[in-house]
Formats: structure tokens, C-alpha cells, sequence
């Protein structure tokens, strides 16, 4: 089955259903052609996990740790998250981080070896912010 592929210019136009239930958006294409998306609001999430892991499959390997964000030249848009949470991976070598957004949630997998080195990680960078009246690291 052949495809006619159409190149993303961007989304657009983003609107909450009238029951709250669904978010419609706009997908333009470069060749102007438009598509009007309606997406339930609980699969944002696994919309957000489906692009995550697409990328992580073609050769998006994840960052060393510990990650240092880059404070110049790059514009952020950062998500607000309500809350988090651990729960029980798929064997016992995995724990699931879980993240609250907005009407959804995000699901990230942990080596559970590695719990205790990245909770020392975020403590430390926790108390080196927290010390910072800018919130910024220098």
C-alpha cells in the first residue's frame, strides 16, 4: 500500500471541546494542505509516548547523565507538571516514573538499579537551584 506523504509545517490552532473531553488542532503541511485533528484528552498522553518512542527507535539515544540544560540559545517551553509518582515496572528490573500533566499522565521507564543514584542526582541539583535566587544554575 503506497502512502502520499505530506511534510508538517506545524500545529495550530489548538481548542478544548466544548465538554472538555477532546483537543482539536489544526495540522498544516508545507504543500498548505490542512488536516483539523480531534484527539480525546486521556490519549495525549499515549500520543506524547508514541512520538517519544519513535524517536527513541530511529537512533535518538538517551542523554548522558546528568543532563545539563544549555541556557543560552535554546528557547524552552517548559510543561507544567501537577505531580509524580513510582510505581512497579513490567519485571524487577524496572520502575515506572510516573508524571501528571494536565488530564494525562507520562510514563517513563527506570533501571531500578539506578533509583538510588538518581535520587542523589535530584536532590543535589534540587538543593544547587534551590540556592540560586535566579532558579538558574550558573
Amino acid at each position: 500500500m503506497s502512502r502520499e506523504l505530506k511534510r508538517l509545517l506545524r500545529f495550530a490552532d489548538p481548542k478544548v471541546s466544548h465538554d472538555g473531553s477532546c483537543l482539536a488542532v489544526r495540522v498544516e503541511t508545507v504543500d498548505g494542505s490542512n488536516l483539523d485533528l480531534e484527539i480525546p484528552l486521556n490519549e495525549i498522553g499515549t500520543l506524547v509516548q508514541f512520538f517519544v518512542s519513535i524517536a527513541d527507535h530511529v537512533g535518538n539515544e538517551a542523554a548522558p547523565s546528568p543532563i545539563e540544560a544549555p541556557t543560552e540559545g535554546v528557547t524552552w517551553s517548559p510543561i507544567p507538571v501537577r505531580g509524580l509518582g513510582f510505581g512497579a515496572g513490567r519485571d524487577a528490573s524496572e520502575t515506572i516514573l510516573m508524571v501528571q500533566l494536565a488530564g494525562f499522565q507520562l510514563a517513563f521507564s527506570l533501571d531500578s538499579s539506578k533509583l538510588a543514584s538518581l535520587a542523589d542526582d535530584v536532590a543535589r541539583i534540587a538543593r544547587t537551584l534551590s540556592a540560586k535566587p535566579s532558579g538558574k544554575p550558573s
